[in-house]
């Protein structure tokens, strides 16, 4: 049985993005598998929820802007947290640290440097340069891909959930080589699967931020006779859409 930490700054069901979710369903899993599991994650509830696995709050605050973008503020504050937490536990056999803030995966490096601590670098997403810039602007977008790329280089093992993720981890890092999970099951028990419905709809299931560009999805089902939309979610964008 290993000792395991994971680590991300959200926590399923209090929030509903997909990387909670993921991170959710792996504590789970690994606990099935005899395991003991803790949620390195931040407070936001006045009452701990419930979860079969440990929570271990390392810092307190919101994440987000009003436009839905992560600050850096909070980025380094949760890493902050994240660092003393890991150096003052010294009893994990393996750390698995979500790469989103890429700060929080450093963090863990630092904290669990010349031990015997595995430490896992899960990747959800992999920006370019230009991307990061046109996402948090054009000094805090070059920091911040600087730090993708040491993140990159930073971690015994990098895991993704796609083979798309894995090729941009390997355009930017040859070395790391990620191991593929895919897509954790993220709903218990068996699933049924129905026929068509008539009409037929397009589905979009997810936070409303620009990023995702939600907003574009009406105009572009528009251009299909027969189909319907469905848009799941709120967010800055909700207008928009």
């Amino acid at each position: 049985m290993a000792r395991i930490a994971i680590v991300y700054d959200s926590l399923f069901p209090i929030n509903n993005g997909g990387g909670e979710r993921v991170y959710r369903r792996m504590s789970e899993l690994l606990l099935h598998a005899g395991h003991s599991v803790d949620y390195l994650t931040r407070r936001q509830w006045e009452v701990a929820p419930e979860t079969p696995f440990r929570l271990v709050p390392v810092w307190t605050g919101e994440i987000y802007d009003a436009e839905g973008t992560r600050t850096t503020r909070s980025a380094l504050q949760f890493a902050r947290g994240v660092h003393r937490a890991l150096r003052d536990d010294r009893g994990y056999d393996i750390v698995i640290a979500s790469a989103l803030p890429v700060l929080t995966l450093l963090a863990a490096r630092l904290a669990v440097n010349r031990r015997r601590t595995y430490l896992v670098a899960d990747w959800l997403e992999v920006w370019g340069a230009g991307k990061w810039r046109s996402y948090a602007g054009f000094a805090a977008g070059t920091i911040a891909w600087a730090l993708q790329w040491l993140g990159l280089r930073s971690a015994d093992l990098h895991t993704v959930n796609s083979h798309f993720t894995a090729g941009r981890v390997m355009k930017y890092s040859k070395s790391a080589a990620p191991l593929v999970l895919g897509l954790l099951d993220t709903v218990a028990g068996p699933g049924t699967v129905s026929e068509a419905t008539s009409p037929q709809y397009a589905l979009f299931v997810g936070r409303l931020i620009p990023d995702k560009r939600a907003a574009v999805l009406p105009a572009a089902v528009a251009t299909v006779p027969g189909l319907g939309l469905r848009i799941v979610g709120s967010g800055p964008e909700e207008t928009a859409v």
